[in-house]
């Protein structure tokens, strides 16, 4: 399914959260690691939630809302109160915008990504996005169409 094809779908679900440069960018991000497990961290209305899953994964979605769709595993929490052990593919965080709760997210959910953790909102609207994933990543990631990227496969060399 191409970006544009997926953009189509997504559109049904009137969430105009994730503009489609931002949906390019993980739709790449899917095609490049096939991800089979994602864990998002802030749902919202679900749009890269349903991305994720019509890309093909399990997905697991933590928000403070209650939010339900067919197909995809959803606790109704703050992140900070959720059990989580589990290990999966790709970790999108777009919950709070506050410096300290992205880093709280950054830092409690890093251990549990394979390939890829990842999130919305790297942009000059959400300084809190930007000082936490600078001060925890450093350098050490990409930035493409609002979306930071740390590529853990890449860390290990892999």
């Amino acid at each position: 399914m191409t970006a544009e094809e997926l953009e189509k779908k997504l559109s049904k679900l009137n969430d105009d959260s994730l503009p489609f440069t931002s949906v390019k960018t993980l739709h790449k991000l899917c095609e490049e690691y096939k991800p089979k497990t994602v864990l998002e961290i802030g749902t919202y209305l679900g749009k890269s939630a349903y991305l994720f899953k019509e890309m093909g994964a399990e997905v697991w979605s933590v928000d403070i809302n209650e939010w339900h769709h067919k197909g995809i595993y959803c606790l109704h929490a703050d992140s900070n109160h959720v059990y989580w052990e589990r290990k999966v593919d790709l970790i999108f965080i777009d919950g709070s915008h506050e410096y300290t709760q992205v880093i709280n997210d950054i830092r409690r959910f890093m251990p549990y990504a394979r390939k890829v953790i990842c999130g919305h909102d790297y942009n000059e609207d959400f300084d809190g996005v930007i000082r936490a994933v600078d001060d925890f990543f450093g350098k050490n990631i990409e930035i493409e169409n609002g979306i930071w990227i740390f590529r853990k496969i890449n860390e290990l060399g892999a």
